[in-house]
């Protein structure tokens, strides 16, 4: 039996969301944009989820527009004249001659100096990531967005992995725009969404006048229903319970000689777990684990497969060497105690071999 402990890449599909998949798979729909009675079904299932995601975020549905996923709903970040956390998704590297915000080892923003550097820089646009995919640290969005909001600027959150996992409310966060994405919380891949403050979302590519002119292309019908679900599932999970198992997983692996916690002592959410194991590569662990039918990864999924150390750990101070002894662990609804106890267990000789083989 596989062990799954990757949900930051990718969370299975829960049962009521393959169920709400199979019922609309199972019936004729049509076009969203089409006027007649499969074209209105569609639409109005598309409109459902778009309430039910907005009631999540505490949005108003009007603001939100469905996309192809995190990356997409990130790119619509500006991309000129911006003040962006070091430790943010691939998907937001693109952005021209940014100005890092500073961080510390614990990965954690330098608050302080972050204060000066906005006032200072008087961005058009703060980027950010309220949990980090990595090592999910929280960020304290709202003093951020206060400052950037003070000397005219805005402010881009990316929220793909906050959502389902912290609370969300667009107004209490400030924030003018923020990214998520379905296949975090359950829904099928290939679903995401961006909210936008005052509505005017420029395309990132031309088309028709779908989603209110703002994201041309047809509906992801069946991806949205899939995500309006996943919505749903989430909201009733148990985090807490989640949380205590990361507790109980962190404190097992402490007890291994060399492991320790990046951005341990700062807050986290409860889901996710970055831990170098010194004096061997997270990959080989990480390979290890496979072998054995356990689920991890060594980082962004979008950035698997590569030997490159991981930017997000580079930016907390970590060398190259500490930064390729990581392995990420993510934790979700289907995560057990006994599952926790069984990895932990074998661990141990893993490392060992590891590091007498690295």
């Amino acid at each position: 039996m596989t062990i799954y402990l990757d949900y930051s890449a990718s969370a299975p599909i829960p049962p009521l969301v393959r169920e709400k998949i199979v019922e609309l798979l199972q019936k004729p729909h049509g076009n969203p944009s089409s006027v007649h009675g499969l074209g209105r079904r569609s639409r109005t299932i598309v409109e459902s989820a778009r309430q039910e995601l907005a009631s999540m975020i505490g949005a108003e549905p009007s603001k939100i527009v469905f996309t192809s996923g995190g990356t997409e709903s990130n790119q619509h970040a500006h991309q000129e004249n911006c003040v962006v956390s070091p430790t943010v998704h691939s998907s937001l590297r693109y952005i021209n001659h940014p100005t890092w915000l500073p961080v510390m080892p614990n990965g954690a923003i330098d608050y302080d100096r972050a204060e000066t550097l906005i006032r200072d820089q008087k961005p058009q646009w703060l980027v950010v990531e309220l949990v980090n995919h990595e090592t999910g640290v929280i960020h304290d969005v709202p003093r951020l967005a206060s400052w950037t909001h003070a000397v005219g600027g805005r402010v881009h959150c990316d929220a793909v992995a906050a959502l389902g996992k912290v609370d969300i409310d667009v107004e209490a966060l400030g924030v003018d725009s923020l990214a998520v994405s379905g296949h975090k919380i359950g829904a099928p891949s290939g679903v995401g969404a961006v909210y936008t403050k005052d509505s005017q979302l420029a395309p990132i590519f031309s088309g028709g006048s779908q989603e209110r002119e703002r994201r041309p292309g047809t509906e992801n019908v069946v991806g949205i229903a899939g995500f309006g679900a996943a919505v749903q599932w989430v909201q009733n999970q148990d985090n807490q319970r989640v949380s205590s198992l990361l507790g109980q997983f962190e404190a097992q692996i402490l007890s291994i000689s060399g492991a320790a916690i990046n951005g341990g002592d700062t807050p986290r959410c409860g889901f996710v777990s970055n831990v170098s194991f010194s004096g061997c590569e997270g990959q080989v662990i990480a390979t290890a684990l496979d072998l054995q039918k356990v689920c991890c990864s060594t980082g962004s999924a979008c950035s698997s497969g590569t030997k490159k150390p991981s930017p997000v750990l580079l930016a907390m101070g970590r060398e190259r060497k500490e930064a390729l002894s990581s392995v990420r662990f993510s934790l979700g609804w289907g995560t057990t105690e006994e599952e926790i106890n069984h990895v932990t267990s074998i661990l141990p000789e893993i490392v060992a071999r590891a590091r007498r083989f690295g």
